[in-house]
Formats: C-alpha cells, structure tokens, sequence
C-alpha cells in the first residue's frame, strides 16, 4: 500500500506536484512558470514537511496526453528522483486522472 507519494503533472499549461503523507495531502504547488522551478519545489515542499525523499512509497507522473515537451520534464524528474532512491514510477494517465 503507498501511503508516501509524490505526484508530478507537466502536460499542460500548468504544472504541478502534490505530497500525500500517510494518505493525506500535505503540499500542493501549481504554477505557469511550468518546469523551471518543479525540482525546487519537491525540494521545497519535502523540507516544509520535514520528509525524506527516502521515505516515499512511490512517485507518480502523469504520462500523456499532453504537451511532449512538458510530459518529458515530468518524467526526466520522477526518473532521476525514483532512480536516485529505488522507487517505483506509478504512470498515470491524464484521462484516468481526471
């Protein structure tokens, strides 16, 4: 069961990212500035929690449809971050989503 998630949505003009910890929401983020700033926002939000990254479930990533080069952003970061700490990608599509 993921009681620890990190979310990641860049495929539309707004970008954002959520922290659930122990099954409740504990950040959100949504900007259009879109991913400039989406790697100092995890940063941000985990240390306003006072969270590891280590001590995530998983990190989920909206996969399409949208715009490619923002899909890619989202994903280029949940990759490097799941890697960085052997954590599960959970693909999310955005018709699934909403």
């Amino acid at each position: 069961m993921m009681n620890n998630l990190l979310s990641i949505e860049t495929s539309g003009q707004m970008a954002s990212i959520s922290l659930m910890i122990d099954n409740k929401e504990v950040g959100f983020y949504q900007d259009t500035s879109r991913n400039k700033l989406l790697a100092s926002w995890v940063d941000r939000m985990l240390n306003e929690n006072a969270f590891s990254i280590k001590e995530l479930d998983a990190i989920a990533v909206n996969i399409g449809p949208g715009g490619f080069t923002g899909i890619r952003s989202g994903l280029s970061l949940a990759k490097g971050l799941a890697m960085s700490c052997s954590l599960p990608i959970v693909p999310i599509p955005l018709f699934d989503a909403i």
